[in-house]
């Protein structure tokens, strides 16, 4: 099974490969970007709402933004939970694979990084009961964070940001194959292919992290 896991990710990875060899061609368009930019301006915070990180953005742990407590990172969502001048008091629900860790994932049991919080504050984040996966006995722990975050780059609809998603897709690897859909490969998967064409692919580290972390939700397998 792990040899032919692998045989996948090799071919995944040749996929994306040759998509960024075709990207080098011709630059990448600006109209996603501008749609983003217009998702974001179009977005108006309010307490309840649930938004969408676009770019890696610091999380402080005050309302005067400073004393970051970790960076979020692009496709996170948080949740508002109340305004104070410039700045929005924000939650996110995420997992750890063990306490004090850094790294908060977006899935219980996959490994789709939303939040790496600074060594000071991972070691005040109190995670919850275990829960061992079935598959491999990692145990995993819900945790909450919440902090400060400026109000800019957010984006709070859901079904528009798909849409803008999926054509960033399609026009950063659909110019030399066939699209494919988040669901065709696994989170892991997904993480393997971009990762080799990222130092290749006009997309930029922002855009690149959103279209992974999109992806990766989307992914066939969907945790336990």
């Amino acid at each position: 099974m792990r040899g032919a896991t692998q045989g996948v990710l090799v071919v995944v990875t040749a996929v994306f490969g040759f998509c960024a060899l075709a990207a080098r061609a011709q630059p990448m368009p600006d109209k996603v970007g501008d749609e983003l930019s217009a998702l974001a301006a179009a977005t108006r915070p309010r307490a309840g709402l649930h938004l969408v990180v676009l770019t890696h953005r610091p999380l402080f742990g005050n309302a005067a933004g400073k004393d970051a407590i970790g960076t979020l990172l692009p496709g996170a969502e948080v949740v508002v939970l109340a305004t104070s001048g410039k700045r929005l008091r924000v939650r996110l629900d995420g997992w750890q694979q063990d306490a004090g860790a850094r790294a908060v994932y977006a899935r219980r049991g996959l490994r789709i990084l939303s939040l790496a919080l600074t060594p000071e504050a991972a070691q005040q984040v109190r995670p919850g009961v275990g829960v061992p996966d079935p598959a491999t006995g990692t145990v995993w722990r819900a945790v909450r964070v919440t902090g400060w975050l400026d109000p800019g780059g957010l984006v709070g609809a859901a079904d528009r940001l798909s849409r803008v998603m999926t054509e960033l897709n399609g026009e950063a690897c659909g110019s030399c194959h066939a699209t494919r859909p988040a669901g065709a490969f696994t989170a892991y998967q997904w993480a393997g292919g971009m990762s080799s064409s990222r130092h290749r692919n006009l997309l930029d580290a922002d855009q690149m992290g959103l279209l992974l972390h999109w992806l990766q939700m989307g992914a066939s397998d969907k945790g336990f």
